[in-house]
């Protein structure tokens, strides 16, 4: 199941490991509140969620790897366990793909979000693993 596979590689924390064997240099995050953290790794999740499951997504590794690596930074932040993390992030993320709007409205949302993590310093600059 996707799902799954997803949220496994999302809970590698603190790596901006991708799929296929590359990190990306992952943005220096302003100060925010535990409110601002919440709302920005719900904005993190859908982003990716929606990606990877749209049609017209994208399967850029790099843009995965930064949006995923992020989102396991806030969560490691917010101290989250793996069983938190799918509850109050992943869970509702997929439930919104039940929706027919869900694809149209948050996909135009996904490379502005994408931007900012690259103002905060993050990149697509993929590099392999070796």
């Amino acid at each position: 199941m996707r799902f799954s596979l997803v949220l496994a590689l999302c809970l590698t924390a603190g790596a901006a490991q991708a799929d296929g064997g590359v990190t990306v240099p992952l943005p220096t995050l302003p100060p925010m509140t535990q409110g601002e953290q919440e709302h920005l790794l719900m904005q993190l999740v859908v982003a990716n969620v929606v990606q990877s499951n749209c049609p017209g997504g994208n399967d850029d590794i790099a843009e995965w790897a930064l949006l995923t690596g992020t989102a396991d930074l806030i969560a490691e932040s917010l101290g989250l366990d793996a069983n938190a993390y799918d509850d109050r992030f992943y869970h509702p993320a997929f439930d919104m793909l039940d929706k027919p709007e869900t694809c149209v409205r948050e996909m135009p949302r996904v490379q502005p979000l994408i931007r900012r993590l690259i103002a905060w310093g993050g990149s697509l600059d993929a590099t392999p693993i070796e």
